[in-house]
């Protein structure tokens, strides 16, 4: 069979038509409807470290009781066969847990800190989740030269969202007024970020490989080199001029006799309305216009990030917190970042089972979601797959 780049795009279409909407059901069932908010905060709807402690412990008793559940117990420690298992993991979890929830009440912070104003901060299970998926999905393991291996984010941890505010309350120059990510201050300066690494340091162990990197399609897609074209060749023997004088004589013919380029892109005297290097008055003012409103944003981020530092309750636990997550996670195991992701989905949907908070919240909406597969991509896909059997007929 003739292998058809058309139809395998099509086909590759609807299967992510059909992943997003899966996607979308799945986040309504992991408590989107749902806000954790209260749970963290006192009756002013200010931050409570207390509550936000005990709902994190909550998650994690929950989850480890129903692993212990399964597992039998050691006759001379009298202790789950589990236990191991769990404190290896339970940790790094639970400092996870309390960085985004924490960071989840800060609105605008990760615009401020990133300069990235797609994401909002939510209060919500599936918008954790969301972050942890992201995260697990650019775990990478650098080499040294020693042989010793470490666990790293592709990105650098400040980029993820529950770090970025790091470097906010750690650098004393934002409470200045100042706004420089990226800085010695930050989790992880640029310098040591993994994807400013030579790539011999990055293997093929976790979820970032070198092989995705190596085969990535910009490799095969590089522009042809022009053909060489043979020069002609004259039958008379050119007149051989020294060293010392050929410098000399073409100084004098690049001052004497300047080409017709070298005077392309400059204004004449009568060119009164010419503005270099811009084509136009409309471009150059344009550009202006362009350039006050990327300052204004500066300012405006820039003063955002100093309230919000100035504003920010127990700052040295959250840095604390920061590095002791950065601590575990390059130094764990394997298996420990492999199971990251779904680990949390299994913790966030006990507590949600066991307080009895619907996957989706009305008949109205859970109708609206299914409709959306139904009546929409999986009627598509349906109608491509015969089609592709009439067309093998």
């Amino acid at each position: 069979m003739e292998l058809s780049w058309e139809k395998l795009e099509n086909y590759q279409k609807s299967l992510r038509c059909l992943q997003e909407v899966t996607d979308e059901l799945l986040s309504h069932m992991k408590g989107r409807d749902w806000s954790f908010r209260q749970s963290i905060t006192d009756d002013k709807g200010k931050l409570s470290q207390e509550k936000l402690h005990a709902l994190v412990t909550e998650l994690l008793d929950l989850w480890a009781a129903r692993v212990r559940e399964g597992t039998d117990v050691d006759p001379n420690t009298k202790q789950s066969l589990a236990e191991p298992w769990l404190q290896e993991r339970r940790e790094m979890y639970g400092l996870y847990l309390y960085l985004v929830m924490r960071c989840s009440l800060e609105k605008g912070g990760f615009h401020d800190a990133r300069n990235d104003a797609e994401l909002e901060e939510r209060t919500d299970f599936a918008f954790l989740l969301e972050q942890a998926k992201r995260l697990s999905q650019d775990w990478c393991v650098l080499a040294e030269a020693d042989g010793t291996r470490r666990n790293e984010l592709y990105w650098g941890y400040d980029a993820y969202f529950g770090f970025h505010l790091y470097y906010a309350l750690h650098d004393p120059d934002v409470l200045k007024g100042y706004v420089n990510p990226g800085n010695d201050w930050s989790l992880t300066p640029d310098w040591k970020r993994a994807c400013d690494q030579p790539q011999g340091q990055l293997t093929n162990e976790g979820s970032k490989k070198r092989i995705y990197f190596r085969h990535s399609g910009s490799w095969f897609r590089q522009t042809p080199a022009p053909e060489e074209t043979e020069e002609e060749i004259s039958d008379e023997p050119e007149e051989q001029v020294p060293d010392e004088e050929m410098g000399e004589l073409e100084l004098m013919d690049e001052a004497d006799n300047p080409s017709e380029d070298d005077y392309a892109g400059w204004a004449t005297a009568e060119d009164d309305d010419w503005f270099f290097p811009f084509s136009s008055e409309e471009d150059y003012y344009e550009f202006k216009m362009a350039e006050m409103d990327q300052y204004s944003e500066e300012d405006s981020r820039a003063m955002g990030l100093t309230f919000l530092a100035a504003g920010f309750e127990d700052p040295a636990e959250y840095c604390s917190a920061c590095e002791r997550f950065v601590e575990i996670f390059q130094t764990a195991r394997p298996e420990v970042l492999r199971d990251f992701y779904m680990d949390l989905e299994e913790i966030v949907d006990l507590y949600l089972a066991v307080r009895e908070i619907a996957p989706l919240m009305d008949t109205s909406k859970a109708l609206n979601v299914y409709s959306r597969i139904y009546d929409g991509p999986l009627q598509h896909a349906k109608r491509y797959g015969r089609g592709l059997q009439w067309d093998t007929l």
